[in-house]
């Protein structure tokens, strides 16, 4: 007696399905942990910070959804004409990054009851403003976070879950791809029985 198996049939809707699931979620996974551990190398070593733009101060160059890459530089070397990070004097929680339109320097001390020379006074602007930021920035930080560079797009992650609705749909389909994912993991294809003959 011999024994034969039944050819395998085509792959059913579902399969597919978890096969694309798994890939997909792989795949994402794998992007995901690359980020992360890409954010965490710049930060550890201060090398860059990746700064998400969510406002249209900065536009054309950095609309919203851009992701701005910044480096360290020594405050001495700041210019007017940089793009640099710093907290808004108003809104401790957000950060702002504008162009110094303006440096302050020991000429015009008198004007500041403060003015130090051991800390940066200056003016910023968003490039789309059409008036400078209605504060006087100054920073005392031996280094400031300059520009480098930005990429359209890259950032636009951060400002959807500003939104709390998008937050809550977003965390809400993580969750609901991971349980299909690991549905896919459970569910995998059974073996060809073998057919006698």
């Amino acid at each position: 007696m011999r024994h034969a198996t039944r050819p395998s049939a085509v792959p059913s809707l579902f399969r597919l399905l978890a096969r694309s699931i798994r890939f997909i979620f792989g795949v994402g996974t794998v992007l995901c942990i690359v980020a992360v551990v890409a954010v965490y190398i710049f930060a550890a070593t201060n090398t860059a910070r990746l700064v998400p733009v969510m406002s249209n101060s900065m536009a054309p160059d950095m609309p919203v959804g851009a992701l701005a890459v910044t480096v360290p530089v020594a405050r001495a070397d700041i210019r007017v004409g940089d793009v640099i990070v710093f907290t808004d004097p108003d809104h401790p929680t957000i950060r702002v990054i504008h162009r110094i339109v303006h440096i302050y320097g020991p000429d015009e001390a008198d004007t500041f009851s403060n003015w130090n020379p051991n800390q940066l006074t200056a003016s910023t602007k968003g490039d789309n403003n059409p008036t400078a930021d209605p504060w006087i920035l100054t920073v005392a930080d031996a280094t400031i976070w300059r520009l480098d560079r930005s990429f359209d797009y890259l950032g636009q992650p951060a400002t959807w879950f500003e939104t709390p609705t998008i937050r809550l749909w977003g965390f809400g389909a993580a969750g609901i791809a991971l349980v299909c994912w690991l549905l896919a993991l459970v569910w995998r294809r059974p073996k060809a029985k073998p057919v006698l003959t």
